[in-house]
């Protein structure tokens, strides 16, 4: 079985963070004498027809000045770099303002999940929310409060929801939500109850002068529907909540019917 760069490189990574990087090195400078000596015996035996102890020793010994600084080198640097792809992939999955997943990661890994619950026939909700008169905050209070609301309104959405559900930022002061396993009821029950949390913060309130409400948009997962038509039908559902008057939770009642009153 072939074994590619990529699987020695995170053979490499993982060992160095579990055992460390002198662990590392010492292991393959013990390898690579093994492996040096027994290709040095097999050469001598096949020219000279018997093993000659000088040879022998002269390979390992060679060996072990030779292979850990190379070994160090290889390996750190290994190291240096999953520990910036692991960085990069942090940046991209992660909003940095909030600490919640980022509207990339939430459609990358949403799009995947939505297809295999629909195809197994299983529940689930996605919820889009936006926070009321936002602009009013940053106008009145400042940029700096104005991202004070979103971190603690992020923080507070973490500690309402399940294990399992998957709270997004999807930009600005819009945030998306996935609610696996979940049905039309009871993603509107967890919905009313974000909507409670927030308007009763009172962070939420000292940061931003006044109580915070939140609108919301609701679909459920219909057969055959995919992540884009979710988004569509709960955008368009929270447009409607924010027309009827803000602070309160919408629900699409089918997407193929809230594509027909939008076209």
């Amino acid at each position: 079985m072939a074994v590619s760069y990529e699987q020695v490189g995170n053979f490499v990574y993982r060992a160095s963070i579990r055992y460390g990087l002198w662990a590392v090195v010492l292991a393959w400078t013990l390898v690579s004498i093994l492996l040096s000596v027994l290709v040095t015996a097999a050469l001598v035996s096949a020219i000279w027809g018997s093993v000659r102890l000088l040879e022998l020793a002269m390979s390992a010994v060679i060996t072990a000045l030779v292979t850990p600084p190379i070994s160090y080198f290889v390996a750190r640097l290994q190291l240096q770099l999953n520990q910036a792809s692991e960085r990069l992939q942090k940046l991209v999955n992660v909003d940095p303002l909030t600490g919640v997943a980022s509207r990339l990661y939430f459609t990358e890994t949403v799009g995947s999940l939505i297809s295999e619950k629909s195809k197994q026939n299983m529940p689930a909700c996605v919820l889009m929310i936006d926070i009321d008169n936002f602009k009013s905050i940053n106008d009145a209070r400042g940029h700096a409060a104005g991202d004070a609301v979103l971190r603690s309104f992020s923080d507070a959405m973490r500690q309402s929801l399940r294990d399992g559900d998957l709270l997004a930022r999807y930009g600005g002061e819009e945030f998306a939500i996935l609610l696996p396993n979940t049905n039309a009821a009871a993603g509107r029950e967890l919905a009313e109850r974000l909507r409670f949390v927030t308007v009763s913060s009172q962070r939420l309130c000292e940061i931003a002068g006044r109580a915070v409400t939140i609108s919301v948009g609701m679909v459920s997962l219909e057969e055959g529907a995919d992540l884009d038509l979710m988004l569509a039908a709960a955008d368009r559902a929270l447009y409607r909540a924010k027309n009827q008057g803000r602070d309160q939770v919408c629900e699409t009642v089918s997407i193929a019917q809230s594509i027909f009153l939008a076209s």
